[in-house]
């Protein structure tokens, strides 16, 4: 975090890939349980508060999105319910993490401000209620506050460090294809022959949630290095993005083609990764993919 006054303070708000995804059949209140790895990457949005006069209120520039329907204006008000008292600030969001890609820069940016404004206003709030507030602005929102690779389970927001995770690096492209988070599940879930699992009925690789959330947990103990982390690349939501997106198993392709060790579609989509061994790896195959894609990126794992 940095304050380069008493007046100013500024935060970046780092995206996310699903480096393995196993989604759970949809629970009765809509949720689907998810067994999940999550890594904040370095492709951020900035946040940047300024105080103001007593009186003013929360002002939010930068966003085309209505301030009423804006996480961070949200985050925030939800903060001010928390610690009972109104807070006068101006927010300005800068955004780079593209939107209905998978990276959830939303639920980063709300995660960044809570931070953010906590800092700047030297509010004493306990981990645990600021948590609270996290996870009632989206189940996405708490990974934002802890440090480092997680294991997320329930709805994704259990969260369980991931220790002695592997250096790598990454190639991140986003396609034209904007990817809807709730119409992927709905597609999920009305994919025929869907067993209990929520994997295709009758598929001999089909084994049940619980017992490959298991398996997840034995291959993460046995991370050795950057190609091991390929033997756990997995997304449950690939098979219903693909019906939106069909060119998803060819961008996939043309990934691997760079010399990716593996590649994998983030959370919902549309975003698509491939891990590699090193940063110059990385920045090699993105030179390569620059001309078939306008929004690519090489980057590293941030866990600050």
């Amino acid at each position: 975090m940095h304050d380069s006054s008493s007046k100013i303070a500024e935060v970046p708000a780092p995206a996310k890939i699903n480096l393995c995804l196993h989604v759970g059949a949809r629970r009765s209140d809509g949720y689907h349980p998810v067994c999940s790895v999550m890594e904040k990457i370095r492709l951020f949005d900035t946040l940047r508060t300024m105080p103001e006069a007593e009186g003013t209120g929360i002002r939010l520039t930068g966003s085309d999105i209505p301030p009423e329907e804006n996480i961070v204006m949200r985050a925030a008000r939800a903060l001010e319910r928390e610690i009972g008292r109104n807070l006068d600030v101006d927010i300005e969001l800068k955004k780079e993490i593209p939107v209905a890609a998978g990276l959830a820069g939303g639920s980063s940016d709300a995660a960044a401000i809570l931070k953010l404004l906590v800092f700047m206003f030297d509010l004493e709030v306990p981990r645990e209620r600021l948590q609270a507030v996290a996870l009632e602005l989206g189940v996405d929102v708490p990974f934002f506050l802890a440090t480092g690779p997680q294991l997320a389970q329930g709805v994704g927001d259990r969260l369980e460090p991931v220790e002695d995770f592997p250096d790598y690096a990454i190639v991140l492209v986003k396609p034209l294809v904007a990817l809807s988070t709730a119409k992927v599940y709905e597609r999920y879930d009305e994919m025929p022959g869907r067993s209990h699992s929520g994997r295709a009925a009758g598929d001999p690789e089909t084994t049940g949630f619980e017992q490959r959330c298991r398996q997840l947990r034995d291959g993460l103990a046995d991370l050795r290095g950057a190609e091991s982390l390929a033997a756990i690349l997995h997304n449950d939501l690939e098979a219903p993005a693909r019906t939106f997106f069909p060119d998803l198993d060819r961008l996939k392709e043309e990934i691997m083609a760079t010399g990716a060790l593996g590649a994998l579609m983030s959370g919902s989509g549309s975003a698509v990764f491939g891990i590699f061994m090193d940063r110059d790896a990385a920045d090699a195959a993105a030179t390569r993919l620059r001309p078939s894609y306008r929004q690519v990126w090489a980057a590293e794992p941030f866990r600050e």
